[in-house]
């Protein structure tokens, strides 16, 4: 069955897993083999949710980061399942942005998390004594003032 290729907004990742190493590589060859294939199109948001969410994970995994569904198989990152539990989830440093426009690419790449910075702001602007600055949306004359300058 052959699906339009969607040109991707967004970068998706390609998740695979197999038994044992050498049936992983040979998983990964055999699907960018089918990809390259002219008669062979499909949707990259669709093959990404089916290896992520409907396929076994097993102990040899595999992915890649892509915005198209031209792979090469060197692209894949290779590495075993981890059968220790994680000693530390996640760091919050609660310093803010690392660098200067840090999440300008986010804002620009995903659409939720644009929605997601404009709610924020809204709620911020609905307060009492709103700031005089803007999450998003509202030039400034100083660049300090913004966050995000998009």
């Amino acid at each position: 069955m052959l699906f339009a290729e969607d040109k991707a907004t967004q970068p998706y990742t390609i998740v695979v897993s197999a038994n044992d190493a050498k049936s992983l590589k040979s998983y990964c060859k055999a699907i960018c083999e089918h990809l390259s294939n002219p008669s062979v199109a499909v949707k990259l948001p669709d093959l990404a949710f089916t290896l992520s969410e409907r396929r076994s994970r097993h102990f040899h995994r595999a992915y890649v980061i892509t915005d198209n569904t031209n792979i090469n198989e060197g692209a894949f990152t290779f590495g075993k399942k981890n059968t220790d539990l994680p000693r530390i989830g996640f760091v919050f440093t609660g310093q803010g942005a690392q660098w200067s426009q840090m999440g300008k690419g986010v804002i620009e790449t995903f659409p939720v998390a644009k929605a997601l910075i404009n709610r924020l702001d809204r709620v911020l602007q609905a307060l009492p004594n709103p700031p005089s600055w803007s999450l998003l949306s509202k030039p400034f004359s100083n660049p300090k003032q913004q966050f995000f300058n998009i």
